[in-house]
């Protein structure tokens, strides 16, 4: 039993791994992927941050449409492209299931502790309350991941004279 919950703890570790794709932040190519009206928070290299939704971009600058007009930030003035649209109720659904899933896993391990003289073998106490205390704290730990994306991120902020 221990062995088992050994394999889906690992398996669940695997899989969130997986999930989180590692991304070059550094391709200022990645701003082809942004559909026009997408919210954006572009900061540029003086950090001055600029909000507004996609209109396009090219090889030499992006263009975001704020409250104020529409806003051209050249490529070199760009330091980072953050998408506004989060994930978090993603985050907050993907933390439920794997706590949910730990908290059973332990809880089945205290169920078959706790009965040592065989006497009660349908107790599923353990289980019960570990997924609902596991499915608690995976929505606390999945809803401060607020989900904002970066999608381009300059290597460095070019030096001051």
């Amino acid at each position: 039993m221990l062995r088992l919950s050994s394999l889906l703890l690992m398996g669940m570790v695997l899989a969130s791994f997986a999930l989180a794709q590692d991304r070059d932040e550094h391709r200022w190519e990645n701003l082809e992927s942004l559909k026009v009206g997408q919210k954006l928070e572009v900061t540029t290299t003086q950090l001055r941050t600029i909000q507004g939704t996609y209109l396009n971009s090219s090889e030499v600058a992006i263009r975001l449409k704020t409250p104020e007009g529409d806003v051209k930030v050249m490529r070199e003035e760009v330091f980072r492209v953050k998408s506004q649209e989060g994930k978090r109720k993603q985050n907050i659904l993907v933390g439920v299931v794997v706590g949910a899933l730990s908290g059973v896993v332990l809880g089945a391990v205290a169920d078959y502790k706790d009965d040592v003289d065989g006497s009660d073998p349908g107790s599923n106490n353990g289980k019960l309350g570990g997924s609902v205390v596991g499915a608690g704290v995976g929505a606390g730990v999945g809803s401060v991941f607020a989900g904002h994306r970066v999608i381009y991120r300059a290597k460095a902020l070019p030096q001051r004279p």
